[in-house]
């Protein structure tokens, strides 16, 4: 209710709920998964970043949460480099792929249409591996995701951009 409130969304008070309900310890994945929206949409990485960890940390396995984690850790390791401070970089971007790995790991054991976050899993995975000068992993990653998603409109375009990028 306070994220959508308008004509002013009040943040400060939405935040404050997500976090009573987290120490109160809510089991529901939606919860954690709209503060961690929230936090993206508002461009705040390292409170996306939080909203995911805090929700892992109930719900360890959750697929959705884990790469609400490795995007928004790929977001701020992103905007770590651009502050260029490396080593934090470099720490975000290894739990963002640990985080999407895991994400993607998890879905080779679920149900099919729980596969549906795979084409977004793979897109944060070349883009992580991308930043991290990772090229063998990058194309690693590419070509599993043309393969079970030849149809997906993003691997053309990310395929057509890296291709200018790298020859």
């Amino acid at each position: 209710v306070y994220k959508a409130w308008g004509p002013t969304t009040r943040l400060t008070d939405a935040r404050e709920k997500f976090q009573r309900a987290w120490q109160l310890k809510n089991t529901k994945p939606e919860m954690y998964v709209h503060w961690c929206r929230m936090e993206i949409r508002e461009q705040e990485w390292t409170k996306a970043t939080e909203a995911a960890g805090k929700g892992l940390k109930l719900l360890p396995n959750n697929r959705v949460l884990l790469y609400l984690s490795g995007y928004s850790r790929s977001r701020l390791a992103k905007e770590f480099l651009s502050g260029l401070h490396q080593g934090k970089a470099e720490k975000e971007m290894r739990e963002a792929r640990k985080a999407l790995e895991t994400a993607l790991k998890a879905s080779r054991e679920s149900d099919e249409k729980d596969k549906s976050l795979n084409p977004d899993i793979y897109r944060a995975l070349v883009l992580v591996c991308e930043m991290a000068s990772d090229l063998n992993s990058m194309q690693h990653y590419f070509a599993l995701w043309k393969k079970e998603y030849p149809d997906d409109p993003d691997v053309v375009t990310e395929w057509e951009r890296v291709s200018r990028r790298y020859g």
